[in-house]
């Protein structure tokens, strides 16, 4: 490998941890969060995203990775991610968008979550919220 083909290589993976580790800065943005409740005792907190009109549809956008996007700290996490990244187009095109993070009980993450009953009860409870919304 050259030189200038190692450089390379090493800013585009610079650029690539930067993108996926650096989040995304909600300050001016669009995106609304919110927090509902969704078991006892549980909160869950989503980025609500609106359409310029009325929704044709409503969509929720789950994160890959661990699913943890840290809302409460006013950057979103996994920018890198290309649902959380994209959430603003999927809304220009007449959706009503929510992209989930991890439940309060997951400070962690949705590791050995994302199959359990109980995120499915948080699942609808975002339904529930779209729903009200539109």
């Amino acid at each position: 490998m050259t030189r200038p083909q190692v450089r390379s290589g090493a800013l585009a993976l610079i650029l690539a941890g930067a993108l996926v580790l650096g989040g995304v800065d909600l300050a001016g943005a669009a995106d609304d969060i919110r927090t509902i409740p969704t078991r006892p005792g549980v909160t869950q907190a989503f980025i609500l995203v609106q359409s310029r009109g009325a929704p044709v549809a409503s969509v929720i956008l789950f994160a890959g990775g661990n699913g943890l996007l840290a809302l409460g700290s006013g950057k979103v996490g996994l920018g890198g991610n290309f649902l959380v990244r994209n959430r603003a187009r999927f809304a220009s095109e007449g959706l009503l968008v929510a992209v989930m993070d991890a439940p309060s009980d997951h400070p962690s993450g949705l590791d050995g979550f994302r199959t359990s009953a109980a995120h499915a009860d948080d699942i609808r409870a975002v339904i529930a919220a779209l729903k009200q919304e539109a």
